[in-house]
């Protein structure tokens, strides 16, 4: 993000301060500030921005004013048409996801403090109306973060992972994690195909390396995955398709069968080599430098032709013998062909599917 885009970021997260001569901003407000900066900057760059933070503070606050005044009223007022105008100002430099993005940040935000005013709640609704926010993904956030699972309008977006074995509400995805302590809650945002997690429970779990907050909102993304000790990893895909619902029609499999590979004159190689696993799995290799790690990818990709066996993905050949043409080669040189930066920026998987049936329409399907 730029210096402008930043700066007047730090503006909105001071102007949803709502001080009196009674309230003060607590520590977990500002951490959520620097928690958003951190993902963004530097440390010395964090420090700079959370001394803005607190001179926009001051700048907003800086009149002791009694809550419910004709001055807090009009202070209130001059506060959303400050918002709007940052909202506009910005409009144009963020994408819709970003503008998500800021919107579950400042929300977050307010959620940390003390009290949960209606001022607050408006001037959240401000920002949500000038990013063009739409209502029902609006409430969705709003009641996800700030409220309860029960308070989300649209269930059917949401999942939560718990160690009970049945879900208590209607409609809600479920996993079952057997020594999970607490809930892992995520929301589907549709408009931008965006997932949002919270945390509550006492495990050290960890997003793509990072410590979880309890109770902050993380953005889950592609290629996410959740871990903590003796709990199964969380993966998107898995996440993606269970809420989608199109988890068995996204599902790849890869399956290999009896594969031998030998090295020219050597006995050296792969030998009866059987492997089955579908997608969203993170599956690792072991072994000393030269047993054959990087011959086993490589035969398991197609890159290596073995002497027997098979390879399937999806139950198509990635590799036959006698060098014999596949559904899948055709499919890759087709995609080389084409150039994958000019599909780059279009659905993943609708450009695949397109290629795909160029090839083999029952294959496509």
């Amino acid at each position: 993000m730029s210096e402008p885009i930043l700066k007047a970021l730090i503006q909105l997260f001071a102007l949803m301060v709502d001080l009196h001569d009674d309230t003060v901003i607590t520590v977990s407000e500002k951490k959520i500030v620097r928690s958003f900066l951190s993902r963004l900057l530097n440390n010395e760059l964090v420090t700079r921005y959370m001394r803005m933070f607190d001179e926009f503070l001051q700048l907003y606050n800086a009149e002791h004013i009694e809550k419910g005044s004709i001055k807090d009223r009009k202070r209130i007022s001059l506060k959303a048409m400050r918002i709007l105008s940052i909202c506009e100002e910005i409009n144009n430099e963020l994408h819709q996801k970003q503008k998500v993005y800021v919107l579950v940040q400042l929300m977050d935000f307010i959620a940390s403090g003390k009290e949960l005013t209606e001022n607050k709640l408006d001037f959240i609704q401000t920002v949500a109306n000038a990013f063009y926010i739409q209502d029902d993904e609006y409430r969705n956030i709003r009641g996800f973060i700030l409220g309860t699972l029960y308070d989300v309008p649209e269930k059917r977006k949401l999942l939560f992972i718990d160690n009970k074995k049945e879900s208590e509400l209607d409609d809600v995805k479920h996993i079952f994690s057997n020594n999970l302590r607490g809930t892992i809650s995520f929301l589907h945002i549709a408009a931008t195909n965006t997932y949002i997690l919270r945390y509550s429970g006492g495990e050290d779990l960890y997003l793509n390396g990072q410590n979880l907050i309890e109770n902050q909102t993380y953005i889950f993304d592609h290629g996410s995955s959740i871990r903590g000790a003796g709990i199964d990893p969380v993966y998107y895909a898995e996440v993606a398709g269970i809420i989608s619902g199109k988890e068995n029609e996204l599902r790849i499999v890869l399956e290999a069968t009896d594969i031998s590979f030998e090295f020219r004159n050597s006995e050296n190689g792969i030998h009866h080599l059987d492997f089955h696993e579908e997608s969203g799995k993170l599956v690792g290799i072991l072994g000393g430098s030269g047993v054959g790690k990087s011959t086993t990818l490589s035969v398991l990709s197609g890159t290596l032709q073995p002497q027997s066996g098979k390879v399937l993905i999806n139950g198509a050949k990635v590799v036959t013998i006698n060098s014999e043409s596949t559904e899948v080669d055709d499919i890759l040189k087709t995609i080389r062909d084409i150039g994958l930066e000019n599909v780059e920026n279009i659905n993943y998987l609708q450009a695949i599917k397109r290629v795909i049936g160029m090839i083999n329409k029952p294959l496509a399907n």
